[in-house]
């Protein structure tokens, strides 16, 4: 929502903007409140705001909305030795069938001779695909690389450390349409995070169309400069088909 509110800015010129920013103030706040204090969740989001004008060459300023102050919120920072200890706790007591995933998955991450690179986790809920994408991303944190976590649902994304939406993550419209495409600008930092995850994990794929999917592979082959599916990165997707098994059959896509 800041970005679009950012190109009703640039493109719509509304009127009595410092009106409209408070009316949609904690809708756009979300994703910061839950971790932040009201007026500092506002503060990060009015510097997404002013970094989404700047590429235009505009700014909060020219539309007489306050100044974000401080430093931009960018990916959270993690203490190497804490993901280390964790992710060995976690590693010692996955189950076999768990272990024969993670070494598979962190084998395609830094083994680049490793054919596999994409990955289906399938199961009911209960399983411990949880606890194995926990068990990942602390490993890879560990090391001191970018792991990225994304979900389709609120619910989901607060069950992975670090997660976002699918939508606000790679930036994709709602709907996704057939003609969709997303909204990341390969030279914004979001992009450049990216570039840099060794490993990005997407939970209840299940709740997104083929569109969806469709615009996270044209996005990731364009920031990476590589065609191979979903730009060569190592991807871990999940989804419980038995969601859909109550689903319309004119509904399935």
């Amino acid at each position: 929502m800041r970005e679009t509110f950012a190109f009703i800015l640039c493109y719509c010129n509304p009127t009595n903007v410092p009106s409209l920013c408070d009316k949609f103030k904690v809708e756009m706040s979300l994703g910061f409140i839950l971790n932040h204090t009201e007026e500092s969740a506002f503060n990060f989001s009015l510097h997404k705001i002013n970094s989404t004008l700047k590429q235009r060459g505009l700014f909060c300023s020219s539309f007489h909305l306050p100044v974000p102050t401080g430093d931009a919120f960018e990916a959270p920072l993690y203490n190497k030795l804490e993901e280390q200890e964790d992710s060995k706790r976690r590693i010692a007591s996955l189950n076999k069938q768990q272990l024969h995933a993670f070494n598979e998955i962190t084998g395609a991450i830094y083994n680049r001779n490793d054919k596999s690179r994409y990955f289906y986790l399938d199961g009911p809920g209960g399983c411990g695909k949880t606890y194995l994408y926990s068990t990942l991303l602390s490993f890879v944190r560990g090391k001191g690389h970018v792991c990225l976590a994304f979900a389709t649902t609120g619910i989901a994304v607060t069950l992975l450390k670090g997660g976002r939406t699918v939508h606000s993550g790679f930036k994709l419209s709602v709907p996704v349409l057939e003609t969709s495409v997303s909204s990341m600008i390969p030279a914004s930092a979001d992009a450049q995070q990216l570039r840099e995850a060794k490993l990005i994990i997407i939970d209840e794929i299940t709740m997104l169309t083929r569109d969806g999917l469709r615009c996270i592979d044209i996005l990731l082959k364009e920031i990476m400069n590589n065609a191979k599916p979903f730009g060569g990165k190592v991807i871990v997707i999940r989804g419980d088909l038995t969601d859909t098994s109550s689903s319309p059959k004119r509904n399935c896509r």
